[in-house]
């Protein structure tokens, strides 16, 4: 049939050259992308610590598992990490390399749709080696710019990099034919000509797309933390009833495809009262020279007016509960810059909160709307809950017994949290939760994942004896695979308007511990397999004691929590915004 093309280089870089010989460097193994699991980064270590010959692998990305491989075992390769670099500074890294390898491996929910990399890397005159996950092939076999491998194959990996490193003039007819047939396949003109061929088969003769236009403003889009995911999810069940344009900092790159146009906002990503402001400015500008038909923010972070706001954090609700502008187990500059962030948002909302300046809320709970109606009074609210992936977030026993093997816990009730934000999530109050039930005799040890004070973290387990039992496993991409190992899940949270982390911990069939704070199952804490209590040590540590010692109660708990889970959908919530915008567009115009 045919096949239509999405064309992902030449919006950027119209006029990329040809790469040229460095004859004093070693052979260079590039990679370009984010640094996560699913793009088969450890297969291209494995390949390239098998090479007899000194050689570079050039990485340009960042992401969870940059840490791993900066400390990986390469033999006798050497690696350069390049991070933070602008679009349009690709050019001159792909000139350095003699190969681009995207090792992706496809999961039960995800295969390489495109592998633009590719594309852009073939336009520079490189020569590439894909794996077999998704379109790979078709690209490398359209462009006949490379060779394909059998995905998580690291020995055919190797072989295909000794054949084109052993080979000069392999090397330089991929590099032609492939930009030869990138330029002529994927470049602008012929791309629209395809399309339009392809909708006139389709529908008749008409170059209109008439899907209404939705401007969505975010600060991230992308799979990791909660209002980034949901953005993601939405974009990904939406895209073909919506032509979107993102205005964003952050933008996963395999979500271009579904959108019209990405608007960038450059902005510092530290210190966040800077990040901000500077996107409360620059993100305002590009929204007022867009004409489309609905706005969608994610919070109150542009000035402009706005036809709805999902409200994933109400600030002013977070105030009435911690009772204080920041938290006081922080240091002075870090109390200072957490109060300077939460004074800046709650001023944002209040500006931006009010009719006319806002038509409809999107409050992902009803805990959240009712803060919502409180602070702002006028504003029409519809309750639109996160969804939950059920083919990611699942009960595993093979994951379970490998990862606990690895980790030596076999014989141990895995108590998990999972956040950012430790101060606030109460990672300290998990830790001495955790002692407190060793003290009492049950073999629990706690798993921690996310970004945080590490050192601080490490000294309060220290100081309460039990350091050797907790384990920091930094921000991961593989989530999943932790919830599908832990025995219970633990948030002592002083905030939250939805708690997705909870839900996830639910549909991977854990009994949760959690704070009276505003969650995906409301009041029903029995139904959704939960114990609710205080925000103290004592009330975490009874609840956790109780669970270790009780594997039939963890059992039943966590079958209630994976069944009341399957009743969050990302594609039920994304249908709801859309009906959303469909009524925004039916109302008549303010005059």
């Amino acid at each position: 049939g045919t096949r239509a093309t999405i064309d992902l280089v030449p919006h950027h870089v119209p006029a990329w050259p040809m790469r040229t010989a460095h004859a004093a460097r070693p052979y260079t193994v590039g990679y370009a992308g984010r640094l996560v699991n699913q793009k088969g980064l450890d297969v291209l270590v494995a390949a390239m610590r098998r090479l007899d010959s000194p050689a570079r692998l050039l990485v340009a990305g960042d992401g969870p598992l940059r840490v791993w491989l900066e400390s990986v075992n390469l033999g006798q390769a050497s690696l350069v990490l390049r991070t933070g670099l602008d679009h349009d500074e690709m050019a001159d890294v792909y000139a350095e390399m003699d190969v681009l390898v995207l090792p992706s491996h496809s999961t039960p929910t995800w295969e390489e749709q495109f592998g633009r990399v590719l594309v852009e890397a073939l336009w520079c005159g490189v020569p590439v080696v894909g794996s077999s996950s998704g379109e790979i092939p078709w690209v490398i076999d359209t462009t006949g710019g490379g060779l394909v491998f059998p995905e998580g194959d690291s020995a055919a990996l190797h072989d295909a990099l000794v054949t084109l490193r052993d080979d000069p003039d392999l090397r330089r007819r991929f590099a032609t034919v492939g930009r030869e047939r990138t330029r002529s396949t994927f470049a602008i003109q012929p791309v629209a000509d395809r399309l339009a061929a392809l909708v006139d088969a389709q529908l008749g003769p008409t170059s209109v797309d008439t899907r209404p236009r939705v401007a969505l403003v975010a600060h991230g889009i992308h799979d990791f933390g909660g209002m980034e995911i949901a953005c993601a999810e939405l974009l990904r069940h939406l895209h073909d009833r919506f032509r979107f344009t993102v205005v964003s900092a952050e933008l996963d790159a395999d979500l271009l495809p579904l959108i019209d146009r990405w608007i960038r906002i450059r902005v510092p990503m530290r210190p966040i009262p800077l990040k901000f402001a500077a996107f409360y400015v620059r993100g305002g500008l590009a929204v007022r020279r867009l004409e489309v038909d609905v706005v969608h923010t994610v919070g109150a972070i542009i000035p402009n007016r706005v036809d709805i706001a999902t409200i994933h954090h109400c600030h002013l609700g977070a105030r009435d509960s911690r009772r204080n502008a920041a938290p006081d187990s922080t240091s002075p500059l870090r109390r200072l810059n957490t109060a300077l962030t939460r004074t800046m948002a709650s001023a944002a909302e209040r500006r931006s909160y009010m009719p006319p300046r806002l038509h409809r809320f999107a409050a992902v709970s009803g805990g959240v709307a009712d803060e919502v109606r409180r602070h702002f009074p006028g504003v029409q609210i519809a309750v639109i809950p996160n969804g939950v992936d059920q083919d990611r977030f699942h009960p595993d026993a093979a994951v379970r017994r490998q990862l606990r093997e690895e980790f030596g816990t076999e014989a141990s009730i895995v108590a998990l949290f999972v956040g950012g934000d430790w101060p606030g999530k109460g990672v300290e109050i998990a830790i001495g939760a955790v002692a407190a039930a060793r003290a009492h005799g049950a073999e629990v040890v706690l798993w921690v994942v996310g970004a945080g004070d590490t050192r601080r973290a490490t000294a309060a387990a220290r100081a309460l004896g039990i350091e050797q039992y907790v384990t920091f496993h930094g921000r991961r991409a593989d989530t999943e695979r932790f919830y599908a190992a832990a025995d219970v899940f633990i948030l002592p949270t002083a905030y939250e308007t939805f708690s997705l982390v909870t839900l996830e911990a639910a549909a991977a069939g854990l009994p949760v511990i959690v704070t009276r704070v505003h969650t995906w199952f409301g009041d029903d804490a029995d139904g959704a397999g939960a114990i609710v209590v205080e925000r103290d040590v004592p009330g975490f540590a009874a609840a956790l004691t109780t669970l270790a010692a009780d594997p039939r109660l963890r059992r039943e708990m966590g079958e209630r929590a994976r069944r009341a889970s399957t009743a969050f959908t990302w594609a039920r919530s994304a249908e709801a915004n859309g009906r959303i915008y469909d009524e925004l567009m039916a109302e008549p115009s303010p005059e």
